[in-house]
């Protein structure tokens, strides 16, 4: 699932949630599990590669951002547990940190490929 696709998801979900028009929160839990699942085996795919010279600091960067949209999950699952409206903020919170770092490793790679694109000497 796509950061972006998965961020807009939880923006729509917890918007419905906080206005409580959800007609199946059980259809919903189980997205929810899905992208979590889906963001634990990227992250332990990070964890089991060596990051390549000079990458270390993007792996880790990556690393972070997954591991906050998994816990921005965990805190909508604890807001269906527990009803408590900061749950949902907290965990959109959390999520909208995780997307903002891989738009920012996402941009900061780009930038770094055109600047060695046009530094080639050919």
């Amino acid at each position: 699932m796509d950061n972006n696709i998965l961020l807009e998801f939880l923006r729509g979900l917890v918007d419905k949630l906080k206005q409580d028009q959800i007609e199946d929160i059980d259809e919903a839990a189980e997205t929810l599990q899905m992208a979590q699942n889906h963001l634990a085996l990227i992250y332990q795919d990070y964890e089991a590669e060596e990051a390549p010279a000079g990458a270390e600091m993007l792996r880790e960067l990556m690393m972070e951002a997954l591991q906050l949209m998994f816990l921005g999950i965990d805190e909508i699952f604890t807001f269906l547990e527990s009803g408590e409206l900061s749950h949902l903020e907290q965990g959109l919170a959390m999520a909208e940190e995780g997307d903002d770092i891989m738009t920012s490793i996402r941009h900061s790679v780009e930038n770094d490929q055109q600047w060695s694109d046009s530094a080639q000497v050919g």
